[in-house]
This record gives C-alpha cells, structure tokens and sequence, in this order.
C-alpha cells in the first residue's frame, strides 16, 4: 500500500504558482508552499483554507466486483478543526497505470477536532481484469477549513 505524498510547489504565493497550489489542493494532494514571504497576506490566505489531514491506515480488499479500501484519516492541525475531509483512492497494475479511481467523502459530526480520527471506506471499480487483494493503490485526503 502507498499513501499520497506531498508536493512542493514554489512560489506558491504568486500567480502561477498560486493556481497549481490551488488545483493541486482542490484535487486532493497535500501541499507544501514555498514562498519568499511566509508571513505575507497571500501565504496566510493559503494556510488558512486548508487543514493537514494525514492517512493513519489503509487497507485494500477484494469485495464483490469491486476493490475496497478501508481506512482512518487523522486531522494533524494543532488547533483547526476540519468540516469536511475528502479521500481520493487511486489503483494501478502492475506497470503502474490507473485502473480505477474513486473519491468519497469521510463522515463524522460535526467537525474533526485536532488530532481527532475518522474511518472512511471508498469502492471502486477495477478496469482491466477482476480485482484481487493485490492491487497497489495509493490514497490520499484533504480537509477543509469550516465556512463559517
């Protein structure tokens, strides 16, 4: 099993920068920003819509016709609570191209407190030959801060 890395991006304060920054988060990876000017309104701005949320556990099964993975997610932030975590779970074969991929909201009330841990379980669909227990995939999650 492999968990979703993170992903440097520099300049991420800056317009270009800034956008990948953006699609890389809204499509699920962790991200960090390298900036010249950490304390700046641009690098707060970024910081502050996102909350750390780290994949504690994962695990993947055959289940049907499907692949399963089941798991717990952590929010690692030391004060920010989290309003909705997304997990993105992604298969491959054995040459490492995608075979399946399926993403899914993590449930809990209300919000997940600092240090605080939730189960998810995301089913996906195998293309390209029946799921077995062997299937590498990787997950990743990411949470956002509560509107408020």
């Amino acid at each position: 099993m492999s968990v979703g890395g993170t992903i440097l991006v520099t300049g991420a304060t800056g317009q270009q920068g800034g956008a990948v920054a953006r699609e890389l988060l809204a499509a699920g990876h962790s991200v960090r920003a390298m900036t010249r000017n950490p304390d700046g309104e641009a690098a707060g701005a970024l910081a502050d819509a996102y909350v750390p949320i780290t994949v504690t556990e994962a695990e993947g099964r055959s289940s049907d016709l499907q692949f399963q993975v089941s798991g717990v997610v952590q929010n690692t932030s030391a004060e920010q609570a989290d309003s909705d975590v997304l997990v993105i779970v992604t298969a491959y074969d054995a040459q490492g191209l995608v075979t399946g991929f399926r993403q899914g909201m993590v449930e809990f009330d209300g919000t997940l407190a600092p240090g605080a841990t939730a189960p998810f379980t995301v089913r996906l669909t195998i293309h390209g030959g029946v799921p077995t227990d062997e299937v590498p995939f990787s997950v990743i999650a990411l949470g956002r801060v509560p509107s408020e």
